[in-house]
């Protein structure tokens, strides 16, 4: 579950618990690659692209890492890992960014498809092969 709170001043806040992370996405526990392909894609779809992320999470650096293997030309993937080197903290994130460099949003992408074998198949079929090779440790 998301929560999305504007203030009327600045940017809104996307509170995304489990769902959605710095560079990743929470693992299918309960639920399938359809179900996490509608919460990105329609649920969050129209959030505007400078509202703030704050995951349930910090695994960015680590997620990051991973990314970079998925995405390797992903250049504001690369800015973004650099940019967070060191933090402690790497909340906010927006939605812009994480529609340029999370390979989970980016499942139509030539690139996450060619890493995942998916090419000519569905983004949810994208995004079920993504997962299942996240969770292998691939």
């Amino acid at each position: 579950m998301c929560w999305r709170v504007s203030c009327g001043v600045g940017p809104d806040a996307l509170f995304t618990g489990d769902t959605l992370f710095r560079g990743g996405v929470g693992k299918f526990f309960e639920g399938t690659a359809d179900q996490m392909h509608a919460s990105l894609f329609t649920a969050l779809g129209g959030v505007p692209d400078e509202t703030l992320v704050y995951a349930g999470h910090e695994y960015t650096a680590a997620l990051y890492g991973w990314a970079k293997r998925v995405d390797p030309d992903n250049k504001v993937l690369q800015a973004a890992a650099d940019e967070i080197k060191g933090a402690g903290c790497t909340m906010p994130s927006t939605m812009g960014l994480e529609r340029r460099t999370n390979p989970f949003m980016r499942v139509g992408s030539e690139a996450v498809k060619a890493w995942t074998g998916t090419v000519g198949k569905d983004d949810v079929a994208t995004m079920k092969k993504l997962r299942e090779m996240k969770d292998s440790g691939m």
